[in-house]
């Protein structure tokens, strides 16, 4: 009991400690305007750092698909979806966007709804995907890379779109 209470008293008194060297402390130092005043080196390496930021931000943008990689490209969205221009892409998906809110996901056999909140891909970058897997022939493996998803999340989605569309 006399440990417990001397190592309170200890953590009591290094506490003291602290409180006193912040009181001391003049209000020039505790200024935060002040931290922001750095050294012309400082200021260097945080522009190189920005600079690096930005940077990996474009990389990030250009190794994930998604449909920014066709939206500026009348030629990319022939080449990838088959459809002679990104503003037929979009009515497509405008026309097929309702049967695509009540899509249910298959997998294993068993249909989920479609309400998750959580999916991997928005509804324009399934769609996108799956145009892709249709008139590339990419596979699986390579879709799923491209949109940063698993194969499994893939085949979900195409299995899904693929029985949603044959129903009618």
């Amino acid at each position: 009991m006399s440990t417990n209470l001397t190592l309170t008293e200890n953590i009591s008194a290094i506490g003291e400690g602290y409180e006193s060297e912040a009181s001391q402390a003049t209000s020039e130092e505790l200024n935060p305007e002040n931290k922001l005043n750095c050294s012309h080196e400082c200021k260097i390496k945080m522009a190189a750092l920005e600079a690096q930021i930005q940077d990996l931000k474009m990389k990030l943008k250009r190794a994930k698909w998604g449909i920014e990689r066709i939206r500026d490209d009348n030629n990319a969205t022939r080449f990838y979806t088959g459809m002679p221009t990104f503003a037929l892409f979009l009515w497509l998906f405008e026309f097929l966007k309702p049967r695509a809110e009540t899509m249910a996901y298959w997998r294993s056999g068993r249909s989920q709804t479609s309400q998750k909140t959580n999916r991997a891909l928005s509804k324009i970058d399934e769609f996108l995907a799956v145009m892709i897997r249709l008139k590339v022939g990419l596979f699986t493996r390579d879709i799923a890379e491209r949109f940063q998803i698993s194969t499994g999340v893939f085949s979900e989605i195409f299995r899904s779109c693929e029985i949603s569309l044959s129903l009618d």
